[in-house]
């Protein structure tokens, strides 16, 4: 019986298929193919039809807001259109425009509105050519106050937007 310990189990997998071949050092085993053996194929029509796409789309993050807002530069968003800054401190900016009172009550109306501030009050007086408007909303805590004033024989109107 000589020999027989030299035989061994071959394996294509992971399982034995139960097939037993002398050891290499007695014969040489038959190279297995493996996918790089194997030649390329062609595609087929189909697959050459259907082509991956990805869309992009926006992604929705989350940005944390602080409970307590720098003054200074959120100040600087209320700010009228075409005004210039007469002086500006943390929580108060004065302007001077030369636009109708009119038309930049209406603007700070509306920016107090689509900026999610409820509204608190909106006075106009106007008296013998004076305009005195004050527009105050609230919002989260905080409070916006807009005060426009143009005497009778001034041409610019004098804003002071406030925050607390």
């Amino acid at each position: 019986m000589t020999g027989f310990a030299s035989w061994r189990a071959i394996s294509s997998s992971s399982q034995v298929k139960g097939i037993f071949a002398p050891t290499p050092e007695q014969t040489q085993e038959e190279p297995t193919s493996t996918p790089t053996d194997t030649p390329p194929t062609a595609p087929t029509t189909e697959s050459s039809q259907k082509t991956p796409t990805s869309t992009a789309s926006p992604l929705s993050t989350a940005t944390p807001v602080p409970s307590h807002t720098n003054t200074s530069t959120s100040l600087s968003a209320w700010q009228y259109p075409g005004s210039f800054t007469v002086s500006q401190t943390n929580n108060s900016l004065s302007l001077t425009s030369s636009d109708n009172p009119d038309t930049i009550t209406d603007w700070y109306k509306s920016k107090i509105q689509l900026n999610g501030y409820s509204t608190r009050s909106f006075v106009t007086t106007k008296t013998n050519g004076q305009v005195k408007n004050v527009l105050v909303g609230a919002k989260d805590g905080h409070e916006i106050r807009i005060e426009m004033e143009k005497s009778s024989d001034s041409q610019t109107t004098t804003i002071t937007v406030t925050q607390s």
